[in-house]
Order: structure tokens, then C-alpha cells, then sequence
């Protein structure tokens, strides 16, 4: 959001017709954070992106989408069909982690499920599946709790030596 300069009102009813203005807007605007969104009912199609800091504030960092949201209290979302992408700087995708249903929390930037989920590489030679999960946006961290199975795949140098 940038920031405007604002002209000094010359009379006092200017002065009383913008200090009216910035209460109504701040009231309108703390009215819609507080709103229950659940009343909006399901999304279809949802997704959400995040950004690289300078000087890839261009390029994707994550995307986090699914087939259908259900809005909740304080800025989260149930969501079906999870699927979370991390990529690289240069746009390469680095992770895909999926999962048929999360609760994807906005504010806190995380995700997280006591279900079951996959986890693969962009280039798809090592996986992971396990069953309950958190997601952590502001360090990249993911965290799998039970039934943890990894698999490597790809093809092994043949001139390397025992």
C-alpha cells in the first residue's frame, strides 16, 4: 500500500469532512477483516500466491491452490485437493506437496492436515508420503508426523567406484 500525501484542509469544515472520511473508511475496513466469511460459503478454484523479496519480487515463490474452500473464522480455509508448489528463483519448480484436504491458515501462513499427503520434487526423482503434516510459509519448513515413506527414483552413475 503506498502512502498519499494529504493537502492540509483550509477550513474547518474540510478539516471535520476528512477526519469523517478516514473514520468511515477505517470502520469499513476493520468491519470486513472482521466479517465471517463462512457466510460466503464454498470457493471454487482457489488460489493464492506468494512472492520472492527484491530483486525476484516478479517471480512466484509458492502457490497454494485447491479444487474447492470453505472460508473459516480468522483468515483460514478448509481446503479440498491441496496443492502447494514452491519454486526456484528462476521459475523451475522445486516441491509439490498434495493433499485431499487441509486448513490453510492466511494470517499465519501455514497449512496443515491429521490427513494423509505427497510430497515430490519438480524433477520427480525423490517423494515422500505420510499421514498428518504442517506446512510453515515464513521458514519453508514442512514437517510430516506419522507413516513417513520415502522413495528415490532415477537413474545410478554406472563409473562410480564401491
Amino acid at each position: 500500500m503506498r502512502n498519499r500525501m494529504m493537502t492540509r484542509p483550509k477550513t474547518l469544515a474540510g478539516a471535520a469532512l476528512l477526519a469523517g472520511v478516514a473514520a468511515v473508511a477505517l470502520l469499513a475496513r476493520n468491519l470486513i477483516a472482521q466479517s465471517p466469511l463462512a457466510a460466503l460459503g464454498s470457493v471454487s478454484d482457489f488460489t493464492t500466491s506468494e512472492y520472492f523479496d527484491k530483486p525476484f519480487e516478479d517471480k512466484v515463490r509458492t502457490t497454494i491452490s485447491g479444487a474447492e474452500a470453505q472460508p473459516q473464522a480468522g483468515g483460514k480455509f478448509r481446503l479440498k485437493q491441496l496443492k502447494l508448489e514452491r519454486f526456484h528463483e528462476t521459475g523451475e519448480r522445486w516441491i509439490i506437496v498434495q493433499s485431499p484436504e487441509c486448513l490453510y491458515d492466511s494470517k499465519e501462513r501455514t497449512a496443515s492436515s491429521p490427513g494423509p499427503l505427497t510430497v515430490q520434487t519438480g524433477d520427480g526423482r525423490f517423494s515422500v508420503e505420510g499421514v498428518g503434516f504442517l506446512w510453515r510459509e515464513t521458514n519453508s519448513s514442512l514437517t510430516i508426523s506419522n507413516r513417513v515413506r520415502t522413495v528415490i527414483s532415477g537413474v545410478l552413475p554406472t563409473n562410480t567406484k564401491p
